[in-house]
């Protein structure tokens, strides 16, 4: 079963009822890191989900940052703080594609569409446009349209989580949502990397949407 959870953390106020829900909108996809050997420092691209955020507690809240962490051996290498003003931006952009493709459930040109752009997704009625959330309301956070976690150090980012913090009328409210890494297993029978010059292209680590890539000299292996 996919990873879902609810918690909050009230420092303010009287405790909410309840507080964020946080899931995968396609609980089905895998997360799968890239890693890469330069010298002696090992690179880490992992795609951000595409992650639903919904108001579960009985007023209207603010998302306030989402912060990525990345660990590596149980100890924390990475962090990076999404602001209150791209989580609008992605909840915006989203809302306008999702709320488009199942507006007609029964279509099966729209299905087909949803299928090919977020894979099997059972989210059922409206995605919210708008920062804050009314309670009950969702929103989908495209992070992974926009941005990679990267790192780069000596051991390969092994485990993450992300953290949404939001506010309401006098409570702050946190809830931390764990994203399963799952290593990619080459099922080919071919040897990589191979010796000579190597580039790496269309991917994370080179910047799929600008079509740059890396190259680097390695030796080859099995």
């Amino acid at each position: 079963m996919a990873p879902s959870l609810m918690l909050f953390s009230c420092r303010q106020g009287d405790a909410p009822s309840a507080g964020i829900g946080i899931r995968l909108l396609n609980p089905t996809k895998k997360i799968i890191p890239i890693y890469y050997q330069y010298d002696p420092i090992w690179h880490s691209d992992v795609k951000l989900p595409l992650l639903v955020v919904e108001n579960k507690s009985g007023e209207e809240i603010f998302l306030e940052s989402c912060v990525i962490i990345g660990k590596a051996g149980g100890g924390e290498v990475i962090r990076t703080t999404i602001g209150k003003e791209r989580i609008a931006a992605y909840i915006l952009k989203s809302a306008e594609i999702l709320n488009e493709l199942l507006k007609d459930p029964g279509n099966p040109w729209m299905a087909y569409n949803t299928k090919k752009m977020f894979g099997n997704i059972s989210e059922k009625g409206k995605f919210g446009e708008k920062n804050p959330l009314r309670p009950g309301e969702k929103a989908c956070l495209s992070f992974g349209d926009m941005m990679t976690l990267h790192y780069a150090g000596p051991d390969k980012v092994d485990e993450m989580s992300i953290r949404v913090s939001a506010r309401s009328s006098g409570n702050e409210l946190s809830a931390d949502f764990p994203v399963v890494l799952t290593s990619y297993a080459c099922k080919g029978n071919y040897i990589f990397p191979v010796p000579g010059s190597v580039t790496i292209g269309m991917t994370p680590v080179s910047g799929s949407l600008s079509c740059l890539s890396h190259a680097h000299t390695i030796p080859g292996s099995r």
